[in-house]
């Protein structure tokens, strides 16, 4: 395929090569820096056929040369191999029929108009303080094609048309002209190209400056006050003070760099302002930070329900243990990380609130001690934890209860019954997000989901049962009829069990 490509660009060189003088003009008055795409016997004209600087020579009579036309000029040899001429990016939308001499006319060219658009006089730029009321006009008064770029033009083409015919004068020497003609035009064109690009910056810079000054005045015409009057006056505190003059300079450095993202700009205040002076402020700016933390992350409370939802990972000996390495071995010091002490106020206000939630009580049995929390109230609680309350006045929940034991060692075991959250309706207590709604990533054995009801210091036997979980079993019988439910569960359904 490379090949026939190869033989077809040779057979185009030759036969531009072997063209008669008398067809050689016409060739040079359509001459075009990129090669044309290929042509049917019922292909119209286009706008490329009249060469990359068909703006400047038929300036006359407002012919319609498109966009389309323009990009498939701008593109490389290797693009136009890969791209059709005729797709709908690419193919002409002009209507010219004669390959000559364009005939397809448009009633207004803006493009033209400002590219033909004389340069301001001598008196007209000492007036434009005045009359400059559009700064979009005054910028396209300011692009005009050169005078000589003008004359090589339209004094060495010298063309005439009459019924789609065109008489071409002394064709020698306007083969010749256009030849050498070609750099300065290349030249007149890259010109004409940062001109516009220029021109279209300044558009968007002049527009943002317009709308930023169109915020400021509606902001202060809101608040019925200067733009002066926004600092405080001298008697005020040094607080206010300074916080208005940040607030000024963090306004002016948000607006100059307005097209970067917050995140880097924010980034490169705060190292610009700890690496001020030699970190003038470095100290201060640790203090607010950890006094944010203590606030808000570090709280006495957040760490001791850390510490429950752990499962006894961490004791109060080990929280004190990560605090030496914020206070370097000192006794009484305030860091981040709250002290046992603080936390142990905490989980007796808790125990207290619990005591009244969910009351339990400590007793002792033939093998060993046991602990037993109020039956009702502990399924309550749960309900009120999982957002099942509500779900329950409206059909029965799914509850499943269980017993089994556990060896801690050798002579030491432990039995406990309790119920599990089998719920599909089950919320979590922190996220407020369905627990068991998806099968495929739900846990339904977590042990954040059992809550033990009766716990006994001894072995798992018949006896054991007999002696200790009899009231636990006739809770859960009770929990399947209206008349016989507790009245802590007189507002919900009678239960499904599990």
């Amino acid at each position: 395929r490379q090949t026939r490509r190869q033989t077809r660009n040779d057979a185009r060189e030759e036969d531009r090569l072997s063209t008669p003088p008398d067809r050689a003009i016409s060739v040079a008055r359509s001459i075009s820096i990129r090669t044309s795409p290929l042509r049917t016997r019922s292909a119209r004209p286009r706008c490329s056929d009249y060469g990359p600087y068909r703006q400047f020579i038929f300036t006359d009579h407002n012919y319609m040369f498109c966009a389309q036309c323009d990009i498939w000029d701008s593109e490389t040899p290797e693009g136009r191999e890969r791209n059709n001429g005729n797709s709908r990016r690419f193919g002409c939308t002009a209507r010219h029929t004669s390959f000559a001499f364009p005939t397809d006319v448009i009633k207004r060219n803006c493009r033209l108009e400002a590219m033909n658009a004389k340069p301001p006089s001598d008196n007209e730029d000492d007036n434009t303080d005045d009359d400059n009321t559009d700064d979009d006009k005054s910028l396209d008064k300011n692009v005009s094609v050169s005078s000589d770029t003008l004359d090589i033009l339209q004094g060495d083409f010298l063309i005439t048309a009459s019924q789609g015919d065109v008489t071409h004068h002394n064709d020698e020497a306007s083969l010749s002209a256009v030849q050498d003609a070609l750099p300065r035009l290349q030249t007149a064109e890259a010109a004409l190209r940062v001109a516009r690009a220029e021109i279209l910056r300044l558009t968007k810079e002049n527009k943002n400056l317009k709308d930023y000054n169109s915020r400021l005045k509606r902001k202060h015409e809101a608040t019925g006050e200067s733009l002066s009057s926004t600092l405080p006056s001298t008697g005020a505190s040094l607080k206010e003070r300074m916080k208005a003059k940040v607030t000024v300079m963090l306004d002016d450095f948000s607006h100059e760099f307005r097209l970067c993202k917050i995140a880097r700009v924010g980034t490169a205040l705060v190292n610009g302002v700890w690496s001020y002076m030699d970190g003038l402020y470095e100290m201060q700016l640790i203090e607010r930070a950890r006094k944010y933390y203590q606030e808000n992350v570090f709280t006495p409370f957040n760490v001791l329900r850390a510490m429950d939802l752990g499962g006894g990972r961490l004791s109060y000996e080990g929280l004190e243990v990560v605090r030496t390495l914020e206070s370097s071995g000192k006794k009484y010091s305030r860091g981040i990380i709250p002290s046992s002490a603080s936390v142990k106020r905490i989980a007796a206000k808790v125990e207290h609130f619990g005591n009244g939630k969910c009351p339990f009580t400590l007793r002792q049995t033939s093998q060993g001690e046991a602990v037993r929390f109020d039956y009702a109230k502990k399924l309550d609680c749960m309900a009120e934890a999982f957002h099942l309350r509500e779900v329950g006045k409206l059909r029965p929940l799914s509850i499943g209860f269980s017993i089994d034991g556990a060896s801690f060692s050798k002579n030491l075991d432990i039995t406990i019954g309790g119920c599990r959250i089998t719920d599909r309706e089950a919320r979590d207590p922190l996220t407020q997000a369905l627990i068991l709604h998806d099968p495929n990533n739900m846990k339904a054995q977590s042990r954040t989901l059992c809550e033990p009801m009766d716990l006994v210091i001894g072995k798992e036997t018949i006896a054991s049962f007999q002696e200790n979980f009899t009231e636990f079993f006739d809770f859960m019988d009770s929990l399947g009829n209206v008349e016989t439910l507790p009245e802590e569960l007189k507002e919900s359904l009678p239960l499904h069990f599990l």
